[in-house]
């Protein structure tokens, strides 16, 4: 079987979609709804928010992400560029 690699964007979808659909999500959670190593999510989690795309919030040692205004308009319009690439028969 081959390894199927994900493309950062697919991988901004993914999270997008994982954080809007939970309404605030820790870490852990993202992790397994995008099966993604720890490393790697905290890595683009730390990116995401340095654009704009995602809220953090702490309490104690506790952390929660939240979809901001931005990351909803970005996640619409990839939702509509994946959708429109699946019409075409093109693999995601």
């Amino acid at each position: 079987m081959a390894r199927r690699y994900r493309t950062k964007v697919t991988l901004y979808y993914e999270i997008l979609r994982s954080v809007r659909d939970r309404g605030a999500a820790q870490p852990t959670r993202i992790m397994y709804d995008v099966n993604l190593p720890y490393s790697k999510l905290k890595e683009m989690l730390e990116e995401m928010v340095s654009k704009g795309l995602l809220a953090e919030r702490r309490e104690g040692k506790s952390v929660e992400y939240s979809i901001t205004e931005e990351g909803l308009r970005l996640l619409v319009k990839l939702e509509d560029v994946l959708r429109s690439l699946r019409r075409l028969g093109l693999q995601v």
